[in-house]
């Protein structure tokens, strides 16, 4: 299974994940460009059909509204995105139940205030009073309540339904400003009324859609504490929201202050027209941090670096062209949307379409300090801005004026890039220092293979084991790189220093190796951070298969149980508590051949309560196993011609791919030297079952050509998280879920056609 797991399925199936990839990516795009729409669709006709003063008085109450999106983001959004696809993601309907009436008293609390201050105003200040801050107070819980609909479709992973309910949303607020326009009521309070009315349609049509559930118990009867986890996630966020939002929403309040609302409407109608590639941007990011986040998170900082540096490229690249584009085409167009009110503003255009290129750089580096999971600084490369915002922007305001607007927000969206650039150095040069730091001592021994063991002592010369963790097999060979990802990778699970660790090193097969083979067993006789490290160094070259058998085996005697890594595969923070989680579970349970850390690329559903699941398939990238499972294998096979012989018994080990059968003939002629394929074999044979987790605890890194058996991906992997969790839900019946069958056997399918040409290629000996 090594060779043959490890390449792609058909490249129907290949191409079919691409497409669903990019339309997912598409229907993003859609959702975000729609939502915008509607917006800018209501500030055009505003600009066009009223005043500059009345333009300008809904240009700052939306400013609060944008404020206030900012902060709902921050308190409800994000934590809702991060925890209901990740921790709770087999609570979603009592978790969307939970947020959708949190987002409904936040919607009520925000209406009252506004109102209030509205009646404020109308008491003591009725001048200060506008007819859009009143619509703004009617409206803001339902126009709240919109942008939670469409991010609950995100966490359910149906991009379509969030861009539905924006095509829904447009289509409701373009004809109802069409109809406004035509009766003359279209002013600054119509607007949020119109705005309102698209989202009460769009939710009227798709609401229904969300995945409520029909249990009767809440959350909170689940997780009890879940407000202080949901606080202590939240309050960066949220404080990161507050200054940002403050200062960009800030300059809008300057001007107003210290020229007029005339100018506001000025300077929104030129921001309006940047507008565009902002969302580009963020559209992008959605995109491109949660790969970044799957590099970090796999221990390859040069990928992300080199990931980072080509985002850095095409933001530089696209703004560029669009400073240029504005620069050719921005003064018609200015003419043509606002029927020709705004065209002295020209000049001050050109200017400002540099403030896209300027922030865009930053918040590429805003990305990559997210995904390194550093919101302190990305906090405080906003202070920085906000401090901008009013020591260099006040003055700027007052000496040159609406110009001088212009001039600050270029000046804030430097201080912030450049703040976040000197971040990104610190952190860069802070990981470098603690990867050069000397780890906590452990105890390393030493032993080649073909030692023979003492009378009374044990094979691998131990007495006694004061653990019930279970020992971790580490196969290396030539692979310097990807055994030191793996290798720290490890060490950063919290059990490693309670773990005793067994790195096999294979001897070189030939000359052209050997050099590779010293430098690995160089870099693991510096290993630390685990209760113990042993080396087992072999003299000769085993091979993989008898590599990982022999050793295995020697573990298993030793120990009763063993975990099996290998060179190329990283870990997540709780692989090692999983594993051993579920080896203590599983224990009696016979049927259960073994625990596995990886999972292939599927979708679970929201209604599965458990942690792990059980499969047919065997998954070799990062599992544990028994002695009294392990020494069930016959890893010769001797029944081959039997098996091979007999339908049933093939469609028995299909169950679990229909690739399997395939493998292992191509094992037993020779063609790959793949021992899982025969471990996985044993569990057919004995009617046994493999444990997985639902959210993978572990990661290949070796499809860059550098393995024998790594050459291509087989599929996405899923990111791993860094955050450790010590709490599973383990199955309590050993019940196969058909859905997860289902998908098993769809992403390991192979066409007969693919299977024929493989069969035609090592007959010809082409493989």
């Amino acid at each position: 299974m090594k060779d043959e797991q490890r390449h792609p399925k058909s490249s129907v199936v290949a191409i079919s994940t691409s497409f669903l990839r990019v339309r997912q990516a598409a229907f993003s795009i859609a959702d975000q460009a729609l939502f915008v729409g509607g917006t800018f669709l209501a500030n055009v006709m505003l600009a066009r059909t009223q005043t500059k003063e009345e333009y300008g008085m809904f240009v700052l109450s939306y400013s609060v509204f944008t404020f206030l999106t900012g902060l709902h983001n921050a308190s409800i959004l994000e934590p809702y995105t991060v925890y209901g696809s990740g921790r709770y993601r087999n609570r979603v309907s009592e978790y969307l139940r939970l947020m959708v009436r949190s987002n409904a008293i936040v919607g009520l609390m925000l209406t009252g205030s506004l109102l209030l201050v509205c009646l404020f105003f109308a008491w003591f200040a009725p001048h200060l009073l506008s007819r859009s801050f009143l619509g703004l107070g009617l409206t803001v819980g339902i126009l709240l309540s919109g942008i939670f609909l469409r991010r609950a479709f995100y966490l359910e992973g149906k991009a379509m339904f969030a861009a539905g309910v924006s095509l829904t949303y447009f289509v409701t607020v373009a004809l109802a400003l069409w109809f406004a326009v035509r009766a003359h009521i279209l002013n600054g309070f119509s607007v949020f009324l119109i705005l309102a009315l698209g989202w009460i349609v769009a939710g009227a049509v798709f609401a229904g859609r969300l995945p409520f559930g029909k249990t009767q118990k809440t959350f909170l009867d689940f997780e009890p504490k879940y407000w202080n986890e949901h606080w202590k996630y939240a309050r960066w966020v949220l404080i990161t929201a507050f200054v940002f939002q403050l200062t960009t929403q800030g300059y809008y309040w300057l001007v107003a202050e210290f020229l007029s609302v005339r100018e506001v409407a000025e300077l929104r109608a030129m921001y309006l027209l940047i507008g565009p590639v902002d969302q580009l941007f963020i559209a992008l990011s959605y995109l491109l941090l949660p790969m970044l986040a799957l590099h970090y998170a796999s221990k390859r900082m040069d990928k992300l670096v080199s990931l980072w540096r080509k985002y850095l490229l095409a933001t530089v690249g696209a703004t560029v062209f669009f400073a240029i584009a504005v620069r050719a085409l921005g003064k018609p167009v200015m003419h043509i949307l606002y029927a020709g009110k705004f065209d002295g503003l020209a000049p001050l255009l050109f200017v400002l379409a540099l403030l896209p290129l300027l922030m865009g750089i930053g918040n590429t580096v805003s990305n990559v300090l997210s995904a390194m999971e550093k919101p302190k600084l990305v906090f405080w490369g906003y202070v920085c801005s906000g401090a901008a915002t009013f020591l260099l922007g006040i003055p700027l305001v007052l000496h040159f004026g609406l110009r001088g607007a212009v001039y600050g927000m270029l000046a804030s969206g430097t201080t912030y890039t450049a703040a976040l650039g000197i971040a990104f150095l610190f952190v860069d040069h802070k990981s470098a220092r603690q990867e050069a730091a000397p780890a906590p001592p452990s105890r390393v021994s030493s032993m080649a293979s073909g030692v023979a063991p003492v009378s009374g002592r044990s094979l691998l010369g131990r007495v006694n084991h004061p653990t019930n963790v279970a020992p971790i097999a580490l196969f290396v060979y030539n692979r310097p790189e990807h055994t030191e990802q793996a290798i720290n990778a490890l060490r950063d699970n919290d059990l490693a220093s309670k773990s005793d660790l067994f790195i096999f090193a294979d001897g070189a097969k030939n000359e052209a190796d050997a050099a590779a083979v010293v430098e690995v067993r160089r870099l693991v006789h510096s290993t630390e951070g685990f209760r113990s490290v042993t080396i087992i160094a072999r003299e000769r070259n085993f091979g993989l298969s008898k590599s990982i058998v022999s050793g295995v085996s020697q573990l298993c005697d030793e120990y009763g149980r063993a975990i099996v890594m290998e060179d190329d595969v990283v870990t997540a923070p709780d692989f090692l508590e999983f594993i051993n989680r579920g080896l203590d579970r599983y224990q009696d349970n016979t049927r259960v051949f073994s625990v596995g850390g990886f999972n292939l690329p599927i979708r679970v559903p929201s209604s599965y309560p458990y942690d792990a699941f059980f499969s047919y398939r065997f998954l070799c990238w990062g599992w544990g196993t028994w002695k009294n499972r392990w020494e069930k294998a016959d890893w010769s096979v001797s029944d081959y011609p039997k098996f091979i012989a007999n339908r049933e018994q093939q469609k028995r080990f299909d169950r679990g791919g229909n690739d399997l059968t395939l493998m292992l003939g191509r094992h037993m002629a020779g063609k790959i030297d793949s021992w899982d394929t025969v471990w996985a074999y044993t569990h057919s044979k004995q009617d046994a079952l493999a444990v997985l987790p639902v959210v993978s605890k572990s990661y290949n890194v070796g499809f860059d050509g550098s393995g024998v058996h790594c050459r291509r991906s087989p599929f996405d992997q899923a990111p791993l998280t860094s955050r450790a969790i010590m709490s599973y839900r383990f199955p309590e019946t050993v019940v196969l879920e058909p859905y997860f069958v289902s998908e098993i056997q769809r992403i390991r399918h192979q066409s007969r056609a693919r299977r024929f040409a493989r069969s035609f290629c090592d007959r010809l000996g082409l493989r």
